[in-house]
């Protein structure tokens, strides 16, 4: 799990520093910004049919490398991914437009394929959870999770509505923590979730 943590924070570091960057850097910089309850809206990557187009224009970018992590948020895909040996930063927009930002290290971790990831998977969560009264409005953002060999897709809710774990086909949601997972996890998601966006407050989950 402290490989995942590490991740988040190299993938925020990079993120937040496009601010201080030159003119194309700061224009990316708001593109990938996401406004709270703007899920449901029509040019949503949390859609089916524009996740897929932004996972196309990642893969393109990337030359079919693999992903370590990514992270769907409305207006954004900020993601990780590997050709095995080294990794790097890709940030593909609700214009799917994909930018590398570039990343000094090593692989950690396991990546998986691309083409592993359902577009339809963020839609067929929220389904699952209308009940409990969770439309797209709601959603913060979705990630990644590898643990125990397998690699699941998190939910991250606006205003406490809670965490949700899923399958990569978006089936078998379920309240993270809820079925029998690797000792600590459900505390170190909790742990990220409140931390945003900050690099250091990211950091300090895999230590405690």
């Amino acid at each position: 799990m402290s490989k995942i943590v590490i991740a988040l924070a190299v993938l925020a570091m990079a993120v937040g520093g496009l601010g201080c960057g030159t003119s194309k850097t700061q224009e990316l910089s708001r593109d990938v910004v996401s406004k709270p309850g703007h899920g449901a809206d029509k040019d949503s990557l949390f859609r089916s049919a524009n996740l897929s187009k932004a996972l196309a224009a990642l893969d393109k970018k990337s030359g079919g490398q693999k992903l370590l992590l990514f992270k769907i948020e409305s207006a954004s895909l900020k993601t990780m991914v590997t050709d095995g040996k080294s990794f790097t930063n890709i940030v593909v927009t609700k214009e799917f437009n994909a930018t590398d930002l570039g990343a000094t290290g090593v692989t950690t971790g396991n990546p998986i394929a691309i083409s592993s990831v359902e577009p339809g998977a963020p839609e067929k969560i929220v389904e699952a959870l209308a009940s409990k009264g969770i439309t797209l409005k709601d959603v913060d953002y979705f990630t990644v999770l590898a643990q125990g060999g397998k690699t699941s897709l998190e939910l991250f809710t606006l205003d406490n509505k809670g965490i949700y774990q899923a399958s990569l086909d978006g089936s078998n949601v379920h309240v993270l923590g809820s079925v029998p997972s690797t000792s600590g996890a459900s505390s170190l998601q909790d742990c990220i979730a409140k931390a945003g966006t900050d690099a250091n407050a990211i950091a300090k989950c895999a230590t405690g």
